[in-house]
């Protein structure tokens, strides 16, 4: 009997160990899935501060956009090769192809709201005007000193995570100038950064890393997940802003560059693709130096 009673003991110890270990597990579970929304908590919020009298409204977007700065020679090569523009007919039409990846885990496609956003034909035309820029104008300068002083462009990009060289790379200029393109007036005037539920949902439709690296696990090569295996519906898009600086000597182009401003969630994918293509991190003490 005593025999009998420190064996059932035993066992009712093993299963409050088991018991323990499901419970941490799971907990640990719920914190990696919940990760990614609590580092967001406080963005987008409605209630921004908001300051108008009886013509101009202005909205404080604190922690609702980020914001990096490119400077120096290679500033525009770098944006170049870092930021892959949209491609307009991918998303307008079906996916048709049976041999993306699924993502089990996507209540809808992570394109949809590209989708509602450029479902009028005006703004349709226009992103059609800024990939036209992108391809002609952009990728065929040098330095940021040779276009318009203070010019803004809106673009879409896709996840910069997907275009990412695994290791570390220099981007170099070609050397060769060729503006094929007119400049237009403007090229910002229609964006999803100037609405408010469209940068929620840009927010809410990036890939978390941990989904990414599971997905780039189960690809045919190991490690590889690019945007046509994913399929374009399932791929991440993100509004972006770019403002041009002009440096502080227009002929040389010392000094000039980019703004890129991008919306609440998606600053580590894009500081680490800008850094991967050859980008040099800088502080306050840095930007001194170069004003």
């Amino acid at each position: 009997n005593v025999e009998k009673e420190k064996l059932t003991i035993r066992n009712y110890m093993n299963v409050d160990a088991n018991e323990s270990e499901i419970s941490e597990s799971t907990s640990l579970l719920k914190i990696k899935r919940n990760v990614e929304k609590e580092k967001l908590t406080i963005r987008n919020y409605m209630k921004l501060p908001r300051y108008s009298n009886d013509t101009i409204v202005m909205v404080l977007m604190k922690n609702s956009l980020n914001r990096f700065r490119l400077t120096g020679p290679l500033a525009q090569v770098v944006l170049s090769e870092a930021l892959k523009f949209v491609i307009v007919d991918d998303f307008v039409k079906p996916d048709t192809n049976t041999e993306t990846m699924d993502m089990d885990d996507a209540e809808q496609p992570r394109s949809s709201w590209l989708c509602d956003f450029y479902k009028y034909d005006t703004r349709l035309q226009t992103l059609r005007k800024q990939c036209s820029f992108w391809e002609n104008v952009l990728k065929n300068v040098n330095s940021a000193s040779e276009l318009s002083p203070g010019m803004v462009l809106s673009a879409v990009v896709m996840d910069p995570r997907l275009t990412m060289p695994s290791t570390r790379t220099k981007a170099v200029n070609s050397g060769v100038t060729s503006l094929q393109q007119e400049i237009p007036k403007s090229l910002s005037s229609h964006s999803p950064l100037w609405e408010f539920e469209l940068r929620e949902r840009v927010t809410d439709s990036k890939i978390s890393t941990s989904q990414l690296n599971g997905l780039r696990s189960r690809a045919l090569v190991p490690g590889l997940a690019t945007a046509a295996w994913l399929g374009s519906h399932n791929v991440s898009h993100l509004p972006i802003l770019l403002v041009q600086n002009r440096g502080q000597y227009e002929q040389s182009g010392y000094g000039s560059g980019w703004d890129v401003i991008v919306p609440a969630g998606w600053g580590m994918p894009v500081w680490l693709g800008l850094v991967y293509r050859g980008a040099r991190v800088g502080g306050l003490r840095e930007t001194e130096r170069l004003t």
